[in-house]
């Protein structure tokens, strides 16, 4: 943590709990996007005191930097052209507080170990936000989103929402846990990336699951590398079961919602 400082944090612990647009949390969603936007802003405030020992590297004006920016920018100008604004504002918002997080974290961002912090900071909120999705399971009363049907939301207003969220995360805790040098990091990695597998489970998202099957088949083959043959027939034999078992499940899926509909004869 004393590498990200402190503005860093808060803003990837408020990211996690505001930007999930949180039902337990008493504020609508573009009090959420200012309280972000605001976070963003002083992150980079903070962090120029780095821009004159950063000035004249190739990253500060890099063509992908500018494109982002540019895009971002572009994004935020539909405050002039939309014809809703209370919809609109919310995502306006958010395209502007990233441009000032682009610019912070080019400025901040001079050690390898500065990445693996936020990548713990961020796994660390997936780990709070699973169990919570658990404890939902044991006990349905904590769901503050009446008439649903699988309490599977955690934190977020909509379970679709929350399967994203999960299948981000997967192959960031497959990452720590391959590369941390505790038995303690392993411990938390492995745990998360299961709870992450079991939360995508109970979230009943199809395309989730289907995702966190083709990336486990990508990082298995980069990892096993171009002398992996054996371990990559294994792992396509694994994607096979897996696969079939989606399909079998998507079909129960389908059937208990009435499709397809039954076949009417004409006489």
């Amino acid at each position: 943590m004393n590498f990200l400082g402190l503005t860093l944090p808060a803003f990837l612990v408020s990211l996690v709990f505001l930007g999930s647009d949180n039902p337990y949390l008493a504020l609508n969603h573009s009090d959420s996007a200012s309280v972000l936007g605001l976070l963003a802003l002083l992150f980079l405030v903070f962090n120029l005191k780095n821009l004159q020992t950063k000035t004249g590297e190739a990253v500060v004006l890099s063509p992908l930097i500018l494109a982002l920016i540019f895009f971002l920018s572009w994004l935020a100008l539909g405050y002039w052209t939309t014809v809703r604004l209370d919809l609109s504002y919310e995502w306006i918002v958010k395209s502007l507080f990233a441009v000032p997080l682009a610019l912070g974290l080019v400025l901040f961002l001079n050690d390898k170990k500065q990445v693996n912090a936020i990548l713990w900071v961020l796994i660390g909120c997936a780990t709070g936000v699973t169990l919570f999705g658990m404890c939902q399971q044991l006990q349905p009363s904590l769901v503050r989103i009446p008439g649903l049907e699988h309490p599977s939301h955690a934190i977020f207003e909509n379970t679709n929402l929350f399967a994203c969220y999960l299948v981000i995360h997967f192959p960031l805790a497959v990452y720590l846990f391959r590369n941390s040098k505790t038995g303690l990091g392993k411990s938390v990695a492995g745990t998360t990336g299961l709870l992450i597998v079991v939360n995508l489970w109970f979230t009943n998202s199809i395309w989730g699951m289907a995702v966190v099957l083709g990336q486990t088949l990508a990082m298995g083959l980069y990892l096993r590398g171009r002398k992996g043959w054996r371990a990559a027939k294994i792992l396509a034999g694994t994607m096979v079961m897996g696969s079939g078992g989606l399909i079998v499940y998507s079909w129960q899926v389908g059937v208990a919602a009435g499709f397809p509909p039954a076949i009417s004869h004409r006489d």
